[in-house]
């Protein structure tokens, strides 16, 4: 699944370090950390879609989202158990 053109560029490593820490401030629980699903549902702003093509999209994001942070020295991403 293509990763729609006006998510790419939210997906630059200056603009997700950005979304996670304004993410973290918001989580209302005291980890130190924010779900993936919280970044790529912000990400997506309600561009998701329905059924299968919804399934990808996430997929595609995730996996986009885990890779910039893997890439970025002061974030850590932590590979969930679900």
């Amino acid at each position: 699944m293509r990763i729609p053109e006006s998510i790419q560029d939210k997906l630059a490593p200056e603009a997700l370090r950005d979304l996670v820490r304004r993410l973290a401030t918001r989580v209302e629980s005291r980890r130190a950390g924010v779900n993936v699903a919280l970044i790529v549902q912000t990400l997506l702003g309600g561009e998701l879609g329905s059924g299968p093509e919804r399934a990808a999209l996430y997929q595609a994001l995730r996996d986009a989202v885990r890779q910039q942070i893997e890439a970025l020295p002061d974030l850590r991403y932590v590979q969930g158990l679900s």
